[in-house]
Protein backbone atom coordinates (compact mmCIF):
# COMPACT_ATOMS: atom_id res chain seq x y z
CA UNK A 1 0.00 0.00 0.00
CA UNK A 2 1.17 3.52 -0.73
CA UNK A 3 1.33 4.77 2.85
CA UNK A 4 3.32 1.75 4.00
CA UNK A 5 5.76 2.02 1.10
CA UNK A 6 6.36 5.68 1.93
CA UNK A 7 6.95 4.88 5.59
CA UNK A 8 9.44 2.16 4.60
CA UNK A 9 11.27 4.56 2.29
CA UNK A 10 11.63 7.09 5.11
CA UNK A 11 13.01 4.43 7.46
CA UNK A 12 15.49 3.07 4.88
CA UNK A 13 16.82 6.49 3.94
CA UNK A 14 17.19 7.43 7.59
CA UNK A 15 19.17 4.23 8.23
CA UNK A 16 21.48 5.12 5.35
CA UNK A 17 22.01 8.59 6.76
CA UNK A 18 20.20 10.18 3.83
CA UNK A 19 17.58 12.87 3.89
CA UNK A 20 14.22 11.71 2.60
CA UNK A 21 12.97 13.38 -0.59
CA UNK A 22 10.64 16.26 0.13
CA UNK A 23 7.73 16.67 -2.25
CA UNK A 24 6.00 19.93 -1.37
CA UNK A 25 3.26 19.86 -4.03
CA UNK A 26 -0.03 18.28 -2.89
CA UNK A 27 -0.94 17.57 -6.52
CA UNK A 28 2.42 16.36 -7.81
CA UNK A 29 1.01 12.89 -8.44
CA UNK A 30 -1.38 14.27 -11.09
CA UNK A 31 -0.75 15.63 -14.60
CA UNK A 32 -0.68 19.37 -15.20
CA UNK A 33 -1.86 21.81 -17.84
CA UNK A 34 -2.91 20.44 -21.22
CA UNK A 35 -2.22 16.83 -20.25
CA UNK A 36 -4.55 17.07 -17.26
CA UNK A 37 -7.26 18.79 -19.30
CA UNK A 38 -7.05 16.08 -21.94
CA UNK A 39 -7.45 13.38 -19.30
CA UNK A 40 -10.38 15.17 -17.68
CA UNK A 41 -12.18 15.81 -20.98
CA UNK A 42 -11.74 12.19 -22.06
CA UNK A 43 -13.78 10.92 -19.13
CA UNK A 44 -15.82 13.93 -18.01
CA UNK A 45 -19.58 14.05 -17.93
CA UNK A 46 -21.65 16.64 -19.73
CA UNK A 47 -22.07 19.85 -17.76
CA UNK A 48 -21.42 23.59 -18.02
CA UNK A 49 -17.77 23.22 -16.96
CA UNK A 50 -16.86 20.54 -19.48
CA UNK A 51 -18.80 22.39 -22.19
CA UNK A 52 -16.73 25.49 -21.52
CA UNK A 53 -13.34 23.78 -21.31
CA UNK A 54 -13.56 20.67 -23.46
CA UNK A 55 -15.42 21.79 -26.59
CA UNK A 56 -13.04 22.70 -29.42
CA UNK A 57 -9.70 24.36 -28.82
CA UNK A 58 -8.43 24.82 -25.28
CA UNK A 59 -9.67 28.24 -24.17
CA UNK A 60 -7.23 30.96 -23.22
CA UNK A 61 -7.51 31.70 -19.52
CA UNK A 62 -4.96 34.26 -18.37
CA UNK A 63 -6.90 35.82 -15.50
CA UNK A 64 -9.65 35.21 -13.00
CA UNK A 65 -11.95 37.55 -14.93
CA UNK A 66 -11.38 35.53 -18.13
CA UNK A 67 -12.26 32.34 -16.27
CA UNK A 68 -15.38 33.93 -14.84
CA UNK A 69 -16.38 35.17 -18.29
CA UNK A 70 -15.90 31.69 -19.74
CA UNK A 71 -18.24 30.29 -17.09
CA UNK A 72 -20.83 33.07 -17.34
CA UNK A 73 -19.87 34.58 -13.99
CA UNK A 74 -18.25 37.85 -15.06
CA UNK A 75 -19.26 41.39 -14.20
CA UNK A 76 -19.71 42.74 -17.71
CA UNK A 77 -22.28 44.01 -20.21
CA UNK A 78 -23.83 40.54 -20.37
CA UNK A 79 -24.86 40.51 -16.74
CA UNK A 80 -23.78 40.39 -13.14
CA UNK A 81 -23.58 37.26 -11.00
CA UNK A 82 -24.80 37.11 -7.43
CA UNK A 83 -22.01 37.00 -4.88
CA UNK A 84 -21.26 36.66 -1.17
CA UNK A 85 -18.11 37.21 0.90
CA UNK A 86 -17.08 35.47 4.10
CA UNK A 87 -14.40 36.34 6.65
CA UNK A 88 -14.22 32.83 8.16
CA UNK A 89 -14.31 29.52 6.35
CA UNK A 90 -14.20 25.80 7.12
CA UNK A 91 -13.27 25.01 3.51
CA UNK A 92 -9.95 23.83 2.08
CA UNK A 93 -8.72 27.45 2.31
CA UNK A 94 -9.74 27.86 5.96
CA UNK A 95 -6.28 29.09 6.96
CA UNK A 96 -6.33 31.79 4.32
CA UNK A 97 -9.66 33.48 5.02
CA UNK A 98 -10.32 36.59 7.11
CA UNK A 99 -11.81 40.05 6.61
CA UNK A 100 -8.53 41.23 5.06
CA UNK A 101 -8.42 38.24 2.66
CA UNK A 102 -12.03 37.07 2.27
CA UNK A 103 -13.46 34.11 0.44
CA UNK A 104 -15.70 35.23 -2.43
CA UNK A 105 -18.45 32.99 -3.80
CA UNK A 106 -19.99 33.91 -7.15
CA UNK A 107 -23.02 32.06 -8.45
CA UNK A 108 -25.63 31.87 -11.19
CA UNK A 109 -28.90 29.95 -11.20
CA UNK A 110 -30.88 28.49 -14.12
CA UNK A 111 -32.98 31.64 -14.62
CA UNK A 112 -29.73 33.42 -15.48
CA UNK A 113 -28.24 30.68 -17.63
CA UNK A 114 -29.31 29.30 -20.98
CA UNK A 115 -27.89 25.88 -20.11
CA UNK A 116 -30.17 25.63 -17.04
CA UNK A 117 -27.27 24.83 -14.72
CA UNK A 118 -26.51 25.94 -11.20
CA UNK A 119 -22.90 27.06 -11.11
CA UNK A 120 -20.72 28.52 -8.36
CA UNK A 121 -17.11 29.70 -8.14
CA UNK A 122 -15.19 30.33 -4.91
CA UNK A 123 -11.91 32.23 -4.70
CA UNK A 124 -9.48 33.41 -2.03
CA UNK A 125 -6.11 34.96 -2.76
CA UNK A 126 -3.00 33.12 -1.66
CA UNK A 127 -2.60 29.60 -3.00
CA UNK A 128 -3.54 30.21 -6.64
CA UNK A 129 -6.61 27.99 -6.44
CA UNK A 130 -10.15 28.44 -7.75
CA UNK A 131 -12.97 26.16 -6.63
CA UNK A 132 -15.85 25.53 -9.04
CA UNK A 133 -19.04 23.51 -8.74
CA UNK A 134 -21.85 22.81 -11.17
CA UNK A 135 -25.23 21.12 -10.93
CA UNK A 136 -26.56 20.30 -14.41
CA UNK A 137 -30.29 20.04 -15.21
CA UNK A 138 -29.96 16.27 -14.91
CA UNK A 139 -27.16 14.31 -13.33
CA UNK A 140 -24.86 14.68 -10.37
CA UNK A 141 -23.27 17.81 -8.94
CA UNK A 142 -19.58 17.94 -9.86
CA UNK A 143 -16.77 19.75 -8.04
CA UNK A 144 -13.56 21.08 -9.59
CA UNK A 145 -10.34 22.71 -8.48
CA UNK A 146 -8.42 24.93 -10.89
CA UNK A 147 -4.82 25.78 -10.06
CA UNK A 148 -3.20 28.58 -11.99
CA UNK A 149 0.43 29.52 -12.53
CA UNK A 150 2.05 32.87 -13.20
CA UNK A 151 5.39 33.86 -14.65
CA UNK A 152 6.89 34.15 -11.18
CA UNK A 153 6.63 30.39 -10.62
CA UNK A 154 7.88 29.20 -14.01
CA UNK A 155 11.16 28.02 -12.50
CA UNK A 156 9.36 25.75 -10.04
CA UNK A 157 9.70 28.01 -7.00
CA UNK A 158 6.53 29.52 -5.54
CA UNK A 159 5.56 33.09 -6.27
CA UNK A 160 6.32 35.46 -3.41
CA UNK A 161 3.72 36.39 -0.82
CA UNK A 162 3.32 39.77 -2.45
CA UNK A 163 2.76 38.19 -5.86
CA UNK A 164 0.14 35.83 -4.43
CA UNK A 165 -1.77 38.18 -2.13
CA UNK A 166 -1.93 41.50 -3.99
CA UNK A 167 -4.36 42.22 -6.86
CA UNK A 168 -1.79 41.16 -9.45
CA UNK A 169 -2.41 37.49 -8.60
CA UNK A 170 -5.75 37.62 -10.37
CA UNK A 171 -4.15 38.19 -13.79
CA UNK A 172 -1.00 37.32 -15.73
CA UNK A 173 -1.68 33.59 -15.60
CA UNK A 174 0.72 31.60 -17.77
CA UNK A 175 -0.86 28.15 -17.36
CA UNK A 176 -3.64 26.38 -15.49
CA UNK A 177 -4.68 22.88 -14.54
CA UNK A 178 -8.17 21.75 -13.65
CA UNK A 179 -9.03 18.67 -11.57
CA UNK A 180 -12.40 17.10 -10.83
CA UNK A 181 -13.52 15.44 -7.63
CA UNK A 182 -12.40 12.01 -8.84
CA UNK A 183 -8.87 13.34 -9.48
CA UNK A 184 -8.74 14.89 -6.03
CA UNK A 185 -10.04 11.94 -4.03
CA UNK A 186 -6.61 10.78 -2.91
CA UNK A 187 -5.26 14.24 -2.12
CA UNK A 188 -5.56 16.74 0.70
CA UNK A 189 -7.91 18.70 -1.58
CA UNK A 190 -10.56 15.99 -1.68
CA UNK A 191 -13.86 17.81 -2.35
CA UNK A 192 -16.20 15.05 -1.30
CA UNK A 193 -15.07 14.72 2.31
CA UNK A 194 -17.07 17.93 2.85
CA UNK A 195 -19.50 17.92 -0.07
CA UNK A 196 -20.55 14.29 0.25
CA UNK A 197 -20.29 13.91 4.02
CA UNK A 198 -22.34 10.72 4.12
CA UNK A 199 -19.94 8.95 1.77
CA UNK A 200 -20.44 7.25 -1.60
CA UNK A 201 -24.04 6.81 -2.68
CA UNK A 202 -25.29 9.71 -0.54
CA UNK A 203 -26.23 13.20 -1.81
CA UNK A 204 -23.56 15.63 -2.90
CA UNK A 205 -24.34 18.99 -1.32
CA UNK A 206 -23.25 22.61 -1.38
CA UNK A 207 -22.11 23.81 2.05
CA UNK A 208 -23.04 26.94 3.98
CA UNK A 209 -22.95 26.24 7.68
CA UNK A 210 -24.18 29.74 8.57
CA UNK A 211 -27.44 29.26 6.74
CA UNK A 212 -29.51 31.51 8.98
CA UNK A 213 -29.90 35.26 9.48
CA UNK A 214 -27.65 37.06 10.52
CA UNK A 215 -25.12 34.78 8.74
CA UNK A 216 -22.40 35.50 11.31
CA UNK A 217 -19.20 35.68 9.23
CA UNK A 218 -20.70 36.77 5.92
CA UNK A 219 -19.84 40.34 4.99
CA UNK A 220 -22.23 43.02 3.76
CA UNK A 221 -24.75 45.63 4.81
CA UNK A 222 -27.53 43.33 6.03
CA UNK A 223 -26.29 42.74 9.59
CA UNK A 224 -24.27 44.46 12.26
CA UNK A 225 -21.59 41.80 12.01
CA UNK A 226 -21.53 41.96 8.23
CA UNK A 227 -21.04 45.72 8.31
CA UNK A 228 -18.27 45.41 10.91
CA UNK A 229 -16.37 42.90 8.79
CA UNK A 230 -16.84 44.99 5.66
CA UNK A 231 -15.25 47.95 7.45
CA UNK A 232 -12.19 45.81 8.24
CA UNK A 233 -12.03 44.80 4.59
CA UNK A 234 -12.35 48.41 3.39
CA UNK A 235 -9.53 49.53 5.69
CA UNK A 236 -7.14 47.42 3.61
CA UNK A 237 -8.69 47.38 0.15
CA UNK A 238 -10.42 50.76 -0.04
CA UNK A 239 -13.51 51.30 -2.15
CA UNK A 240 -12.08 50.92 -5.65
CA UNK A 241 -9.99 47.74 -5.62
CA UNK A 242 -11.33 44.80 -7.59
CA UNK A 243 -11.26 41.62 -5.51
CA UNK A 244 -12.01 38.16 -6.88
CA UNK A 245 -13.13 39.82 -10.08
CA UNK A 246 -15.75 41.87 -8.20
CA UNK A 247 -15.52 45.62 -8.89
CA UNK A 248 -14.74 47.58 -5.75
CA UNK A 249 -17.83 49.74 -6.07
CA UNK A 250 -20.04 46.65 -5.77
CA UNK A 251 -18.50 45.10 -2.67
CA UNK A 252 -21.14 46.59 -0.38
CA UNK A 253 -23.69 44.53 -2.34
CA UNK A 254 -22.25 41.25 -1.04
CA UNK A 255 -25.32 39.31 0.03
CA UNK A 256 -25.43 36.07 2.04
CA UNK A 257 -29.13 35.68 1.26
CA UNK A 258 -28.38 34.81 -2.36
CA UNK A 259 -25.99 32.07 -1.28
CA UNK A 260 -28.47 30.80 1.31
CA UNK A 261 -31.12 30.54 -1.41
CA UNK A 262 -28.67 28.92 -3.82
CA UNK A 263 -27.69 26.28 -1.27
CA UNK A 264 -31.26 25.56 -0.25
CA UNK A 265 -32.40 25.17 -3.86
CA UNK A 266 -29.59 22.85 -4.81
CA UNK A 267 -29.85 20.87 -1.57
CA UNK A 268 -33.62 20.56 -1.54
CA UNK A 269 -34.75 23.66 0.39
CA UNK A 270 -34.10 21.97 3.71
CA UNK A 271 -31.79 23.33 6.38
CA UNK A 272 -31.44 19.79 7.67
CA UNK A 273 -29.33 19.10 4.57
CA UNK A 274 -26.52 21.19 6.15
CA UNK A 275 -24.71 18.98 8.70
CA UNK A 276 -23.63 20.77 11.87
CA UNK A 277 -25.51 23.94 10.85
CA UNK A 278 -24.46 27.10 12.68
CA UNK A 279 -27.45 28.88 14.33
CA UNK A 280 -26.11 32.39 13.93
CA UNK A 281 -28.61 34.39 15.99
CA UNK A 282 -28.44 32.12 19.04
CA UNK A 283 -24.63 32.07 19.03
CA UNK A 284 -24.31 35.83 18.47
CA UNK A 285 -26.76 36.55 21.31
CA UNK A 286 -24.79 34.33 23.69
CA UNK A 287 -21.46 35.86 22.68
CA UNK A 288 -22.76 39.40 23.10
CA UNK A 289 -24.25 38.55 26.49
CA UNK A 290 -20.72 37.67 27.65
CA UNK A 291 -19.12 40.69 25.97
CA UNK A 292 -21.50 43.53 25.02
CA UNK A 293 -18.67 45.21 23.06
CA UNK A 294 -18.87 42.48 20.41
CA UNK A 295 -18.54 42.46 17.46
CA UNK A 296 -16.71 45.75 17.02
CA UNK A 297 -14.36 45.03 19.94
CA UNK A 298 -13.31 41.39 20.19
CA UNK A 299 -10.39 41.92 22.58
CA UNK A 300 -12.25 39.65 24.98
CA UNK A 301 -13.56 36.53 23.22
CA UNK A 302 -17.20 35.65 23.68
CA UNK A 303 -18.64 32.39 24.95
CA UNK A 304 -21.54 30.36 23.62
CA UNK A 305 -22.99 27.11 24.94
CA UNK A 306 -24.70 26.54 21.60
CA UNK A 307 -21.39 26.83 19.78
CA UNK A 308 -19.70 24.52 22.29
CA UNK A 309 -22.08 21.73 21.28
CA UNK A 310 -21.17 22.16 17.60
CA UNK A 311 -17.47 22.27 18.40
CA UNK A 312 -17.66 19.11 20.49
CA UNK A 313 -19.05 17.22 17.49
CA UNK A 314 -15.96 18.23 15.51
CA UNK A 315 -13.61 17.30 18.38
CA UNK A 316 -14.98 13.74 18.48
CA UNK A 317 -14.89 13.39 14.69
CA UNK A 318 -18.62 13.51 14.01
CA UNK A 319 -18.83 16.67 11.91
CA UNK A 320 -17.02 19.39 10.00
CA UNK A 321 -15.55 22.02 12.36
CA UNK A 322 -17.92 24.95 12.90
CA UNK A 323 -16.94 28.55 12.17
CA UNK A 324 -15.64 30.60 15.10
CA UNK A 325 -18.06 31.70 17.82
CA UNK A 326 -17.17 35.42 17.54
CA UNK A 327 -17.89 37.46 14.42
CA UNK A 328 -14.23 38.51 14.20
CA UNK A 329 -11.56 35.83 14.17
CA UNK A 330 -8.77 38.40 13.95
CA UNK A 331 -6.36 39.70 16.56
CA UNK A 332 -6.77 43.52 16.65
CA UNK A 333 -3.03 44.26 16.64
CA UNK A 334 -2.22 41.72 13.94
CA UNK A 335 -5.04 43.03 11.78
CA UNK A 336 -3.84 46.62 12.15
CA UNK A 337 -0.27 45.66 11.25
CA UNK A 338 -1.24 43.58 8.22
CA UNK A 339 -3.71 46.20 7.00
CA UNK A 340 -0.98 48.84 7.06
CA UNK A 341 1.42 46.53 5.21
CA UNK A 342 -1.17 45.73 2.55
CA UNK A 343 -2.02 49.40 1.96
CA UNK A 344 1.65 50.33 1.70
CA UNK A 345 2.41 47.42 -0.66
CA UNK A 346 -0.42 48.35 -3.02
CA UNK A 347 0.76 51.97 -2.97
CA UNK A 348 4.37 50.91 -3.59
CA UNK A 349 5.59 52.49 -0.36
CA UNK A 350 6.22 49.39 1.74
CA UNK A 351 9.61 49.32 3.41
CA UNK A 352 10.96 45.87 4.09
CA UNK A 353 9.48 42.51 3.14
CA UNK A 354 5.80 41.96 2.57
CA UNK A 355 4.39 39.88 5.45
CA UNK A 356 1.89 37.04 5.20
CA UNK A 357 -1.28 39.08 5.68
CA UNK A 358 -3.27 35.88 6.20
CA UNK A 359 -1.69 35.46 9.64
CA UNK A 360 -4.17 37.63 11.49
CA UNK A 361 -6.02 35.04 13.56
CA UNK A 362 -6.14 35.34 17.32
CA UNK A 363 -3.68 32.86 18.82
CA UNK A 364 -6.33 31.62 21.22
CA UNK A 365 -8.75 31.07 18.32
CA UNK A 366 -6.65 28.47 16.52
CA UNK A 367 -7.95 25.55 18.56
CA UNK A 368 -11.52 26.85 18.35
CA UNK A 369 -11.08 26.96 14.56
CA UNK A 370 -9.82 23.35 14.69
CA UNK A 371 -6.54 24.45 13.15
CA UNK A 372 -4.96 23.12 16.33
CA UNK A 373 -6.31 20.46 18.70
CA UNK A 374 -8.48 21.42 21.63
CA UNK A 375 -6.42 22.01 24.76
CA UNK A 376 -6.16 19.11 27.19
CA UNK A 377 -6.69 16.25 24.73
CA UNK A 378 -4.64 13.09 25.10
CA UNK A 379 -2.93 11.46 22.12
CA UNK A 380 -6.06 9.63 21.04
CA UNK A 381 -8.17 12.75 21.31
CA UNK A 382 -5.65 14.75 19.27
CA UNK A 383 -5.68 12.18 16.48
CA UNK A 384 -9.47 12.16 16.34
CA UNK A 385 -9.84 15.96 16.39
CA UNK A 386 -7.09 16.59 13.85
CA UNK A 387 -7.49 13.58 11.55
CA UNK A 388 -11.05 12.23 11.57
CA UNK A 389 -12.36 14.71 9.01
CA UNK A 390 -10.23 12.97 6.37
CA UNK A 391 -9.83 9.51 7.94
CA UNK A 392 -13.22 8.07 8.90
CA UNK A 393 -15.47 5.10 7.98
CA UNK A 394 -17.75 7.25 5.80
CA UNK A 395 -15.05 7.66 3.15
CA UNK A 396 -14.95 6.00 -0.21
CA UNK A 397 -13.20 2.81 0.92
CA UNK A 398 -11.27 2.57 -2.35
CA UNK A 399 -9.16 5.57 -1.30
CA UNK A 400 -5.83 4.68 0.24
CA UNK A 401 -6.35 7.03 3.16
CA UNK A 402 -9.50 5.08 4.10
CA UNK A 403 -7.16 2.34 5.37
CA UNK A 404 -6.48 4.51 8.39
CA UNK A 405 -9.55 5.31 10.51
CA UNK A 406 -8.82 7.89 13.20
CA UNK A 407 -12.15 7.17 14.86
CA UNK A 408 -11.28 3.52 15.53
CA UNK A 409 -7.59 3.36 16.42
CA UNK A 410 -7.87 0.02 18.20
CA UNK A 411 -8.65 -1.76 14.93
CA UNK A 412 -5.79 -0.25 12.94
CA UNK A 413 -3.02 -2.59 11.86
CA UNK A 414 0.53 -2.17 13.10
CA UNK A 415 1.56 -1.36 9.54
CA UNK A 416 -0.95 1.51 9.24
CA UNK A 417 -0.04 2.89 12.65
CA UNK A 418 3.65 2.87 11.76
CA UNK A 419 2.88 4.64 8.50
CA UNK A 420 0.91 7.28 10.43
CA UNK A 421 3.83 7.76 12.83
CA UNK A 422 6.22 8.28 9.91
CA UNK A 423 3.85 10.83 8.39
CA UNK A 424 3.48 12.73 11.68
CA UNK A 425 7.26 13.14 11.87
CA UNK A 426 7.73 14.62 8.40
CA UNK A 427 8.49 18.31 7.93
CA UNK A 428 5.66 20.81 7.54
CA UNK A 429 6.35 21.39 3.85
CA UNK A 430 6.25 17.70 2.89
CA UNK A 431 3.01 16.81 1.08
CA UNK A 432 2.94 13.47 2.89
CA UNK A 433 3.00 15.10 6.32
CA UNK A 434 0.00 14.34 8.50
CA UNK A 435 -2.00 16.21 9.43
CA UNK A 436 -1.36 18.41 6.38
CA UNK A 437 0.15 21.75 7.38
CA UNK A 438 -2.24 23.21 4.82
CA UNK A 439 -5.05 22.50 7.31
CA UNK A 440 -3.72 21.67 10.78
CA UNK A 441 -0.78 22.26 13.12
CA UNK A 442 0.58 20.18 15.98
CA UNK A 443 3.19 21.16 18.53
CA UNK A 444 6.13 18.85 19.19
CA UNK A 445 4.45 17.69 22.39
CA UNK A 446 1.19 16.98 20.57
CA UNK A 447 3.04 15.00 17.91
CA UNK A 448 4.77 12.98 20.60
CA UNK A 449 1.49 12.29 22.40
CA UNK A 450 -0.03 11.14 19.10
CA UNK A 451 2.96 8.92 18.35
CA UNK A 452 2.80 7.33 21.79
CA UNK A 453 -0.86 6.52 21.24
CA UNK A 454 -0.08 4.93 17.87
CA UNK A 455 2.79 2.90 19.32
CA UNK A 456 0.46 1.00 21.64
Amino acid sequence: MASARWALLVVVLAALGCESPVDTDPLSHLPRGAAQLEALCARAGDNAITSALCAGETPSVTSLVELQSLLGLAFDENGRPDFALTANSSSLVARQVSAINPRAVLMNVPEDREDQSFIALAYTRGDQLVEIAVTPPTGETAFYLLRYERGCDDDGTPCSLQQRLLPETESGWTDWSIYDDSDLGNSVFDCLQCHQPGGPGTPRIYRMQELQNPWTHWMGSLSRGGRTLLLDYRAAHGVDETYAGIPGGLMQNANPIVLENFVKRTNGDSESEEPNAFPSQAIEDEVRANNPAQPEDNATPGRSATWNDLYQRAVVGEALPPPYHDIKITDPQKLETMTRAYVDAVAGTLSGNFPDIRKVFRDDALADLSLRPRAGLDGRGILVHMCAQCHNPRLDQSLTRARFDATDLDRQSREEKDAAIARLRLTDDDRFRMPPHFFRDLSDDEIEASVQELQR
